[in-house]
């Protein structure tokens, strides 16, 4: 029973389409599938509990992948997968530092076990349009940073989200109107926290974004 992908393990096999890795307990390694001119698109590791450091880093035909049962994504395991439209992550704990930096692909994001989200993990995903946190605890370091059309940040969990520097929506209409289509991006909280959120530590800075999500979805 295959547990590890060791560094470069596929190194240039250069026609793999899709690939389901992992029968038992699955870690990757760093650039398993370090190919200069891979094709593969789908990948499915349904097993696998953490994605190792530069894991695909920058492969370019990776569309989907669907890790159900994934803990945690380490830093830059996905940056640069510019194709990368398509992120199944439902177990996902921990994201970090840069995981999806440069994803041009993805427009959405949801995590719905998500509690630390890295330093840089989402920037320069310039077509990330939505992202819902169901029970986020941190958001780091320029997380967002030139997530140029990010409208809508979701923050639906019962716990309040420490924002960790105010720097992490710079250059997305949530830190500047100037962004996107030209109007101030949302951050949507329950209800009962929106008075928190205002005056919270670094959420303050966009008080004015912050709203209910009750109040956003009746429009």
């Amino acid at each position: 029973m295959c547990t590890i992908a060791s560094i470069n393990a596929f190194t240039s096999c250069s026609n793999i389409h899709a690939a389901t890795l992992g029968f038992g307990e699955f870690t990757t390694d760093n650039n398993v599938f370090k190919v200069a001119s891979g094709v593969l698109e789908d990948l499915y590791i349904p097993n696998c509990t953490l994605i190792g450091a530069n894991a695909f880093k920058d492969y370019e035909s990776l569309i989907q992948v669907n890790a159900p049962s994934c803990l945690e994504i380490h830093s830059t395991a996905f940056a640069g997968c510019n194709s990368l439209s398509e992120v199944l992550f439902p177990m996902c704990i921990n994201v970090g530092f840069g995981a999806f930096d440069g994803c041009l692909g993805i427009t959405s994001i949801v995590f719905s076990n998500c509690q630390d989200v890295g330093d840089y993990a989402f920037q320069n995903c310039e077509n990330l349009e939505y992202v819902e946190l169901l029970n986020c605890s941190n958001i780091g370091y320029s997380t967002f940073y030139n997530c140029v059309n990010l409208s809508n940040l979701t923050l639906p969990g019962a716990a309040k989200v420490s924002l960790l520097y105010s720097n992490a929506f710079n250059n997305t209409p949530i830190a500047d109107a100037s962004y996107g289509n030209g109007t101030y991006g949302r951050i949507c909280v329950p209800d009962n926290l929106v008075d928190y959120y205002k005056s919270a530590t670094n959420w303050s800075y966009f008080s004015d974004q912050i709203v209910a999500i009750s109040d956003f979805n009746l429009e």
